[in-house]
């Protein structure tokens, strides 16, 4: 049978399958596209203008990518174990709380968006009734 694993070690089980030549060059496909897409919001928040609610998703997204990258290229799904059991599971699961958080502040600005502009309308919608007020 197989020998029982402990801790984070299940997650990361390597079997014959994952070691082949395949799984390899999907590891490495998947961490290109992954520092592509790293280097593509790396980009984005140091070109782009700069507000508080887009860099900071911005700076969560690309430490997400950063990471799920780097756990591709340096020991995808620990197949080589060439870092410890803990280090590969904290890259592959750091990216995780990282999309979430990004996704957070996102909808946090859109809320506070859709604040201001129901604001305005209410503002409006008063500077209205008192218009008719004073002209009718």
């Amino acid at each position: 049978g197989r020998p029982e694993m402990s801790g984070s070690a299940f997650m990361l089980r390597t079997d014959e399958p994952l070691s082949s030549t395949q799984w390899q060059v999907a590891a490495v496909v998947f961490g290109i596209i992954s520092s592509w897409l790293f280097f593509y919001v790396l980009f984005t928040v140091c070109t782009r203008e700069k507000r508080f609610w887009r860099t900071l998703a911005g700076v969560f997204l690309g430490l997400g990518m950063l990471a799920r990258s780097m756990f591709y290229f340096v020991d995808p799904y620990y197949t080589r174990k060439i870092v410890p059991t803990y280090v590969s599971s904290v890259l592959y699961g750091i990216h995780y709380p990282c999309l979430n958080t990004a996704q957070f502040v996102v909808l946090d600005a859109m809320l506070e968006g859709l604040k201001v502009s129901m604001e305005e309308q209410t503002k409006l919608r008063d500077a209205k009734r008192l218009g008719g007020i004073l002209f009718a």
